[in-house]
């Protein structure tokens, strides 16, 4: 008789097990919380809507859409996303440079 291998996994999608729908109601419930108790609003810059909301919203959506069509997110998505990102850092910098932070 061979010899199994070890150690052996399990394999599959863990997911399934129902420990990350726990997470994220726990994580949900605790921010949820601290929001509800918190002494004072939390002040939101004016740029905010400008650029960190519609990239934060669009970048969202792409990857939705492929999570939504089953999609593997390639080489070439991947360097387009990381070209986006340096973009939005640049972006990020020169508005830091003009509003005088």
């Amino acid at each position: 008789m061979p010899r199994q291998s070890w150690p052996r996994f399990r394999r599959g999608p863990t997911w399934r097990s129902g420990r990350s729908s726990e997470a994220t109601c726990s994580t949900l419930a605790i921010l949820g919380l601290a929001a509800a108790i918190a002494p004072f609003p939390i002040s939101v810059p004016g740029g905010f809507f400008t650029l960190d909301f519609p990239v934060m919203v669009g970048s969202a959506l792409v990857l939705s859409m492929f999570v939504w069509l089953k999609q593997a997110v390639g080489r070439k998505t991947g360097v387009l996303f990381l070209v986006g990102y340096a973009a939005y850092i640049v972006a990020l910098l020169l508005r830091s440079e003009g509003a005088g932070y």
